[in-house]
């Protein structure tokens, strides 16, 4: 071959694989005018092309020019290089790679003659998704014993093998300086592997490094110059391939006809929607278009799912075949909404629904015009009707039950109907979803309220949060904890049933020093491999039969940027802030049915509304004017404090509250309790204060027959002054249920006697005293007295945990032994002595839970600033207050005690006594009876940066 021509090909081989598309044609002026006359030799690459082309088809894949040339271009770069790089951004075809794997194998079985053309095997793992030790290898610190890593084992096992396949190592994950360097003399011409064992593994010919990731923004060069390149680019390939390959797959029950109908659908809707939400809308989570496509895809697949697989008689097949052929339109453009528009915020949603409209207008293909009324996202396509309905009006009318307790209370609103509906209908379809929205838009409740109803006999929830703490270990040890051995090497719930696992504040773990996040990596492996590496046996665990659903806020204030390799197997529904009409939808609901038993005076259905507009209006207002500082880190508020105060206002007595002053007596005092107890400066009091005057003045004047303010505005002050006199005419406003001790039931009533309060407490200090091992000297003034009774109303709540900020020293810790044992609860406390571990920790934590939850006995957790030697202690504070357990803390003889005292209790429920329901038992115990008082210091940065890990 002539020299310059050999030149040329060598430059273009090594460099047109790496270009972006707009490079490619600077680079070809380049060479043209450095090699004038010349072109490059095609090779014969008839076999592999071929070959490739039927993998392809059988892979359900199109092959796409672009898609042809990165494989051809693999094959290429593979020849010359042992190390190569696979790079772009998720949606860019870096699944050419499995198929270059098969084609080889293929032309190796039909005796193709080429280099390579061998049967491959892949060894894969994903680096960041384990520790350093954990991929190298490394040294036990107890033992000292040599532990082996899983690379080091794979890369062993590849090396010492000797046929004549080819092996391919598939560093599926990000490439960082922290473990790429250790890869530097394995790249080189040295091709050896060496472990800090002293062991050094020479690699063989047959084998090959491969790296696929999103991007080299953090490797080094000296990385980078050791490996061939081939970048992949998501906007060359498009998503006309993915379009092509979906309408291909679908059931054989439609016709052309339907198809046609599809793909011009596809045309008319799709691509100008993708269009304008990448210029118009603001996405909580930005997508590229190839995402936005497939998720619109699964939709429409979930829809269809009836007939995929299914057994169901001719007729009932073709009753829904004719419905999807009808209104395959109105379906579409339902899926639409819910995948391409389903990731904006609330200024998003009105644009986008604009747009909509007007290309729907113009489309003759819907045959059912939307209502006018509201936005597209309020209705839902029924199909016993075949008409647009609003979303409350698919579900029948919601009555209170008369004994259910304030947390067991779910009133729909038109965001969780709809939000239920397609989790139903995406997750018991196996397609995975994430919710995003800011915090206290419902996300979790609206998740955990679906999973509570979720077919039993189906589907096992699970539930894991995260916080900046997590680890990818954690993580996998939660899940492997849960799974049961379906066969050798296989793992997941009890066969027959699929795990529903719930993970809330996805985006919290906190980013490496290069940005990689190592419990999202642990979950890409399983999404992208079909499981994880054992860390103690180095195989590979296959994981089936689990489906994932995920929460999280808006990137910002301690949540990260999460990589779009994983967000890609999510269909995402953005949550829009509640709207007023909502809030007062639910809580109207819950006041009317509580107020209906009290007196004939505040039976009125406007006293009930009354008081909720103005709760409504206290929130907003909190919201908007009072906002977190770093002086003020804990004034994050959020629509859960919104329901405290009516769970407060709930736990009034019917024959003690009877006139109108003494209802609003009680809002006020859990307005007070709720917001202003976390208020740290005398202005914000005396705002607040004015805020709640106010809202009485305009909503209870004329009842107390005042001047009606809301027509007559000059009489607002002196309004506000007297109704605050009648509603609150002592300076000292406090509720409580321990003035009467052993009383049962224990009544939640007005204090107005501050003479026999102060005697009743002191009384039950002296009891304490005369009790305890430990006796406490104080002396009980007023305020240390409002305290205590602060205390005492949150732990009488189910769930009521407390955080108490104060100097050390300031009676935290006093006070709260002292509300406990007014309450009649256990209170626990671990004691640090010196070389207090995590198995200590762990150990004090487990017969605290176990209190709770096995002896049922009403325990308050008191745990302080100062006792934090571990910062995984918060990690497992954390997890008790989201969820109730803390993964991997009980030993079998523990798990024995849990199971002998539960397995009544799923009895009595008529559940199935299996070993994740007698388990979720026990946690609902642990829930109810244990109480958690955190005491921090609010000096120094350190308590704003815990608020911000642990929010």
């Amino acid at each position: 071959m002539d020299e310059e021509v050999l030149l040329l090909r060598a430059l273009q081989d090594v460099n047109l694989p790496k270009f972006l598309s707009f490079d490619i044609p600077l680079f070809n002026g380049i060479i043209s005018d450095l090699f004038p006359g010349k072109s490059r030799p095609q090779l014969n690459l008839g076999a592999l092309n071929r070959v490739s082309k039927l993998v392809i088809q059988r892979q359900k894949l199109q092959p796409h020019p672009f898609f042809m040339l990165k494989v051809v271009q693999l094959y290429e770069t593979l020849c010359v290089r042992h190390g190569l790089m696979v790079v772009g951004a998720t949606g860019g075809g870096s699944s050419n790679v499995r198929v270059l794997c098969d084609t080889l194998s293929e032309l190796k079985k039909l005796g193709e003659q080429g280099f390579a053309y061998e049967e491959v095997i892949l060894y894969q793992l994903n680096p960041k998704s384990i520790t350093m030790g954990q991929l190298y290898g490394e040294f036990d610190a107890s033992t000292h014993e040599w532990q082996d890593g899983i690379l080091s084992t794979l890369y062993r096992a590849a090396a010492s093998s000797a046929n004549a396949d080819r092996k391919w190592v598939i560093f599926d994950g990000p490439v960082d300086a922290i473990w790429i360097e250790n890869m530097n003399t394995v790249l080189d011409d040295n091709k050896k592997l060496c472990l800090s064992s002293g062991e050094i593994i020479q690699m063989s010919q047959e084998m090959t490094m491969m790296f696929e990731v999103e991007d080299l923004s953090v490797a080094s060069p000296a990385t980078v110059s050791r490996t061939g390149m081939v970048y992949m680019e998501p906007a060359s390939l498009g998503f006309d391939p993915l379009i092509t390959s979906w309408l291909e797959n679908l059931p054989h029950d439609f016709s052309n006809d339907t198809r046609k109908q599809l793909q011009y659908l596809f045309d008319a809707f799709l691509r100008p929607s993708l269009a304008f939400v990448t210029a118009h809308v603001k996405e909580w989570l930005p997508q590229i278009p190839n995402n936005l496509c497939q998720s619109l895809m699964r939709l429409l697949d979930s829809f269809i799912s009836v007939l995929r697989g299914s057994e169901d008689k001719k007729e009932v097949r073709a009753e829904h075949v004719s419905f999807f052929s009808k209104h395959m339109a109105e379906l579409f453009v339902f899926c639409l909404v819910w995948s391409v528009g389903a990731t904006g915020n609330d200024a998003g949603r009105v644009k986008f629904d604009a747009y909509l409209r007007q290309e729907m207008l113009a489309h003759p293909s819907i045959h059912l015009p939307m209502p006018s009324e509201g936005l597209v996202y309020d209705y839902a396509l029924d199909r016993p009707s075949e008409s647009w309905k609003l979303w409350l009006d698919t579900i029948p009318k919601y009555i209170v039950p008369s004994d259910a307790s304030f947390s067991e209370l779910v009133v729909p609103t038109s965001d969780s109907v709809r939000s239920t509906f397609l989790m139903q209908l995406a997750l018991t379809q196996g397609v995975h979803m994430l919710i995003v929205g800011p915090t206290g838009t419902g996300k979790t409740i609206n998740v955990n309220q679906f999973l509570e109803r979720v077919d039993s006999d189906k589907f096992v929830p699970l539930k894991l949060t995260f916080s900046a703490q997590t680890s990818a270990n954690q993580t996998q040890d939660f899940l492997d904890s849960k799974m049961e051995k379906r066969r050798k090497g296989v793992y997941g719930p009890t066969a027959g049933k699929k795990f529903i696992v719930h993970i809330d504040d996805l985006n919290m773990p906190k980013q490496e020093e290069y940005f990689a996040q190592p419990p999202i990596e642990i979950l890409r492996q399983w999404f992208d491999q079909a499981g994880w590496y054992d860390r103690k046996l180095l195989v590979f665990r296959n994981i089936v039969d689990v489906v994932m659903v995920a929460s999280m806020g808006p990137p910002g204030g301690g949540r990260n940027p999460i990589t779009p390799r994983f967000i890609r197997h999510f269909n995402i529904i953005g949550y829009t802030e509640m709207s007023d009409d909502n809030k007062k939808q639910v809580f109207a609901t819950i006041v009317a049915s509580y107020l209906a038993k009290f007196s004939d005076e505040l039976k009125p259905p406007e006293i009930g509304l009354s008081i909720v507009k103005s709760s409504i209006y206290i929130y907003n207002t909190i919201i908007q004017e009072l906002l977190p500082t770093p002086a003020k880190a804990h004034y994050t508020f959020n629509l859960r404090d919104l329901a405290k105060v009516f769970q407060g206002l709930l736990m009034g007595d019917a024959k003690r509250i009877i006139k109108l002053d003494q209802l609003l007596r009680l809002w006020v005092h859990e307005n007070m309790r709720v917001f202003e107890d976390r208020f740290t400066t005398p202005s914000d009091h005396q705002w607040f204060h004015g805020q709640l005057q106010m809202q009485l003045a305009l909503h209870f004047g004329p009842k107390f027959g005042l001047p009606d303010v809301q027509h007559d505005h000059d009489a607002m002050y002196d309004t506000k002054q007297k109704i605050w006199a009648i509603v609150v005419p002592s300076s000292n406003l406090l509720f409580g249920d321990y003035m009467v001790p052993g009383a049962d039931p224990k009544i939640y009533e007005e204090i107005t006697d501050m003479d026999k309060l102060v005697a009743q407490v002191e009384e039950y200090l002296n009891d304490y005293n005369a009790e305890s091992s430990a006796p406490m000297n104080l002396v009980m003034f007023m305020n240390a007295i409002e305290h205590v009774s602060r205390i005492a109303r949150i732990i009488r709540q189910p769930q009521g945990n407390a955080l108490l900020l104060g100097v050390g020293g300031s009676g935290r810790q006093s006070l709260t032994r002292l509300a406990a044992y007014m309450a009649e609860y256990g209170c626990s406390q671990i004691e640090i002595s010196k070389g207090y571990s995590v198995v200590d920790w762990r150990d004090d934590l487990k017969k605290c839970l176990m209190k709770a939850g096995v002896d049922e006995k009403p325990t308050v957790f008191l745990f302080s600033d100062v006792q934090i030697v571990h910062e995984i202690m918060l990690e497992d504070i954390n997890n008790i207050l989201n969820t109730g357990d803390v993964p991997n803390l009980y030993a079998p003889e523990d798990i024995d005690a849990i199971t002998n005292h539960c397995r009544n209790l799923c009895v009595k429920k008529r559940i199935p006594a299996t070993k994740l329901n007698i388990f979720a038992c026990y946690v609902g115990l642990v829930r109810q009876n244990l109480h958690l008082v955190l005491c921090m210091s609010p000096l120094g940065s350190t308590f704003r940066d815990r608020i911000r890990m642990f929010p």
